[in-house]
């Protein structure tokens, strides 16, 4: 008989895709990138906010606003996305990633790093 080793989840993340002009094809595999990065570190992906669309006449975008409200659940410990691209353009990106910061939560990303986060996942000829 093989022992199967089951790991409980040590902390909570929500997951952000920002997939703007992005085909289905893409968007799947990215959301399958972030269960699988989940999996590997030992987090569990309690939910994924979505911005499928470009905001209109100033209005933020409602999955980064719902991103924020699930972020002040205490129980979560960060964000994961597939890359720091996906908080958007550079005129966003920074206020985009103080406020998860502010909030006391760490960014995770299964491509590309930032300081002071788990190692990004690394596949080769991907």
């Amino acid at each position: 008989m093989t022992h199967v080793e089951q790991r409980t989840p040590h902390g909570v993340v929500c997951g952000y895709l920002r997939l703007i002009g992005v085909p289905p094809r893409k968007a799947t595999g990215l959301r399958a990138a972030l269960d699988d990065y989940c999996l590997r570190h030992n987090l569990f992906l309690a939910a994924v906010c979505t911005e499928r669309g470009r905001p209109t006449c100033g209005q933020p975008p409602i999955a980064f606003a719902a991103l924020l409200d699930i972020i002040a659940i205490p129980e979560v410990v960060g964000v994961v996305m597939p890359s720091p691209a996906h908080l958007g353009p550079a005129n966003l990106a920074a206020g985009r990633e103080q406020q998860i910061r502010d909030a006391g939560r760490r960014l995770f990303f299964v491509r590309g790093r930032l300081r002071n986060q788990a190692p990004a996942m690394w596949r080769p000829g991907k």
